[in-house]
């Protein structure tokens, strides 16, 4: 999810990892959370890379918990076809 709570880590706050339990917690105030969520001059860091292969997957990866992007649909080369020319 873009913009959940470790997006708006701050220096100096605390961070409970709990290995067992596969948690992650920020540790501050809910309010101070909603303040920071609030701020009107806060947006998310651009992407490190944007070209070739990473930028791309970059593009694509997705959450696990997320459906994954619709692809296209493939279409099979007709049986004594030698080229794929017309094929999308």
């Amino acid at each position: 999810m873009d913009g959940g709570p470790i997006a708006y880590v701050a220096d100096g706050d605390r961070i409970r990892v709990d290995i067992a339990g596969r948690t992650i917690d920020l540790q501050v105030e809910e309010s101070v959370l909603a303040e920071r969520m609030a701020a009107p001059d806060w947006k998310p860091l651009p992407p490190y890379v944007t070209t070739g292969v990473l930028g791309k997957y970059a593009k694509l990866v997705r959450s696990a918990a997320e459906e994954p992007p619709a692809a296209e649909p493939r279409r099979a080369i007709p049986y004594g076809e030698t080229t794929l020319t017309g094929l999308t």
